[in-house]
């Protein structure tokens, strides 16, 4: 056997290795979709779905402050499997699991297999990402995407290829109409393409920075990196009304900031809790990570830093800052650690060849420290992962949902604050209120007036007051009194 064939069999080795953990964590995903609900959010994204698959418009008649294709993702699950809540956390399963092997493949972009490896592990075993992998919320899958985007970037970084810019183009453009939680990513990939067009990483590295006659490449380069996302907007604005596209995309957007003003200080402080207290061992491993980035090479490591400062901006700035927001942390600090993991593993290795030379034990010592404290947070982890495998369910909600599939009839309008109890018992609910949460009413974009209009106008066989949203409009709660009979009584709910 050649040294080329054994080189190209060790490869393709590694190859199947990357491929077969993320197939094994998409099996083991797939079989854990069960339970009544993670987040609220999953209520209004499987009844948007399911109205938009029975023909209604979005935006025109059913409301969604969520961009357009997470809707049509779990309405196309729905149309291959049938509207059930397992379908709905699958599709994002699938989204998910091209986010991790987008991470296992920038990784190793960056560090090499064993990097990428590491990363593929390091995230799957991530609580956080561990359960919003499965629940029916967009922030996983855009942020898979945004990945997804990265690595081709870099791809074309290396290659010089145009094609590389247009599909990350396109999948950040897809990333955007999941979420617009990966904004923070366009100017990343901006940065991306002037490293490669102005190789600024040698010219730092000489103290010096000479911008030469390479504009006109770069603004072809933005052309190419920016004409997916001209095209996917002028595809939303040809295909929906624009009255309710923006006045529910951006004017929700901007009433919710003036209900919730941005708190900069209490969003930097959920931060840091969330990398020290709840992420200790990961984020160790990517501060070492991110070290060894620098040491290796400035190209690489300059992304990886501005990628950890665009998500602390865009996170800061969110308001408001929901806890699952905060799983955007993951990815970055991920790909960081399965690099840490690589150099730890190459500095063992030489040390076991060839000895111990103090000038590789010192940073060696250190990494082995940062690996300690993963370590020693790991089991914690584990059980934590082990009590999540499927959603938190109660016996209330269940008794609800079975007291509706009983006294109301499949044709019947059910008005409620939490949607998934309509959707569990295979009732719809009126379009205009698929989203009655607390942010769309505690910024004056769902009134009591309105409330008893849409209940005059639709006629709902009952009302579910659950979530305790429509206790912040007392006056439809007294309108609901006076019209409607209580049926069941759940200690205020």
């Amino acid at each position: 056997m050649t040294a080329v064939t054994r080189l190209v069999r060790h490869n393709r080795a590694r190859a199947f290795a990357l491929v077969g953990v993320t197939l094994a964590f998409f099996l083991w995903q797939m079989a854990h979709l069960d339970g009544f609900r993670w987040d609220y959010d999953e209520g209004p994204h499987m009844m948007m779905a399911r109205l938009v698959r029975s023909g209604y418009r979005l935006y025109t008649e059913v409301y969604s402050a969520r961009p357009p294709l997470l809707i049509y993702s779990i309405a196309l699950a729905f149309a291959i499997s049938g509207a059930s809540v397992q379908a709905a956390r699958m599709i994002i399963v699938v989204y998910s699991t091209i986010g991790l092997l987008a991470t296992g493949l920038l990784a190793r972009e960056m560090g090499g297999y064993r990097a990428g490896l590491g990363a593929i592990v390091l995230l799957a075993l991530s609580p956080d990402f561990f359960v919003y992998s499965r629940a029916c919320m967009g922030d996983i899958p855009s942020m898979s995407m945004a990945v997804v985007a990265i690595f081709l970037a870099l791809v074309h970084q290396r290659s010089g290829s145009k094609r590389w810019l247009a599909l990350s183009g396109l999948a950040i453009s897809l990333a955007l109409l999941l979420t617009p939680l990966p904004l923070f990513v366009v100017p990343l990939l901006g940065l991306i393409v002037m490293l490669s067009e102005f190789d600024i990483g040698a010219q730092l590295s000489k103290r010096s920075l000479k911008l030469d006659d390479r504009w006109p490449t770069v603004v072809l380069d933005f052309i190419w990196l920016g004409m997916p996302l001209v095209l996917s907007c002028l595809c939303c604005l040809l295909i929906y009304d624009f009255g309710p596209i923006y006045d529910q995309l951006v004017g929700s957007l901007l009433q919710g900031r003036v209900a919730f003003p941005p708190d900069p200080l209490s969003n930097w402080q959920k931060s840091v809790a969330y990398l020290v207290l709840s992420n200790t061992g990961l984020s160790a491993l990517a501060i070492y990570g991110l070290w060894v980035a620098f040491a290796r090479r400035l190209t690489q490591a300059v992304p990886m830093t501005a990628w950890l400062l665009l998500t602390a901006l865009g996170l800061v700035s969110h308001s408001p800052l929901w806890d699952h927001l905060l799983t955007s942390w993951l990815f970055p600090l991920s790909i960081l650690a399965g690099i840490a993991l690589d150099d730890i593993g190459r500095r063992l290795t030489a040390l076991a060849r060839q000895g111990l030379d103090w000038s590789e034990a010192r940073p060696l010592a250190v990494g082995l420290a940062a690996a300690l404290v993963y370590l020693c947070n790991l089991p914690a982890m584990i059980r934590l992962d082990e009590q999540l495998l499927a959603a938190p369910t109660s016996e209330a909600a269940l008794d609800a949902v079975h007291f509706l599939e009983a006294a109301t009839s499949p044709q019947d309008l059910v008005i409620t604050d939490e949607q998934l109890i309509a959707f569990w018992a295979r009732r719809d609910v009126p379009p205009p209120l698929t989203d009655t949460s607390f942010k769309r009413v505690m910024s004056g974009r769902l009134t009591s007036d309105q409330l008893v209009a849409l209940t005059q106008e639709y006629n709902p066989a009952a009302i579910v007051l659950w979530n305790r949203a429509f206790a912040l409009l007392p006056e439809y709660r007294a309108w609901i009194g006076d019209h409607y009979m209580l049926a069941r009584d759940y200690g205020g709910r």
